[in-house]
């Protein structure tokens, strides 16, 4: 019997990878279909109140996540799909790599996903660009989106903005 175990956890593997790439796949080809995020609310935030010209900053993305449902790590383990940010920079300004918070374990029968709940800020060092004008406002605008899930997943996705003031000290 332990080998049918084996194989009967195998094939739940790679049913549950198969349906992620379809689900993946289908929010590729249909994102003007994603409704507006019900079980999580993201923001950008801020460490600074203005920023200058060429100076890097952090930024994070927060996200409070409706008790008993949970978004994904970085890697999400056996099942699941990670947070992404993707930014619509403008010419001269970097994003550096989102830092991610130690996740929680999820354990679903044999299969172990990482992930967090209630809420977490997952955080990015900007580097607006040097030409900055002083006096001027900067915004900063991404597209985030994610997997939630409880017992069902649910792929959820939000613009997210920041405006910051350009002064020349801090």
């Amino acid at each position: 019997m332990p080998k049918l175990s084996f194989m009967y956890r195998r094939w739940l593997r790679l049913v549950l990878v198969g349906l992620m790439l379809l689900g993946g796949w289908l929010g590729m080809a249909f994102p003007a279909q994603a409704a507006s995020p019900r079980y999580v609310q993201a923001a950008l935030v801020s460490e600074v109140q203005t920023i200058q010209p060429g100076t890097p900053f952090w930024v994070g993305l927060q996200l409070k996540i409706t008790p008993g449902w949970h978004v994904y790590w970085q890697n999400p383990g056996d099942s699941g799909d990670r947070v992404r940010l993707n930014w619509q920079l403008p010419p001269g300004a970097t994003a550096g790599e989102l830092q991610w918070p130690y996740p929680q374990r999820f354990p679903v029968g044999p299969l172990v996903n990482f992930g967090y709940k209630d809420q977490v800020l997952l955080l990015a060092q900007i580097t607006p660009p040097a030409d900055l004008t002083p006096g001027q406002t900067w915004n900063l605008p991404a597209q985030a989106s994610w997997l939630v899930c409880q017992e069902e997943c649910i792929p959820e996705a939000t613009p997210v903005r920041l405006t910051l003031p350009v002064a020349t000290a801090a």
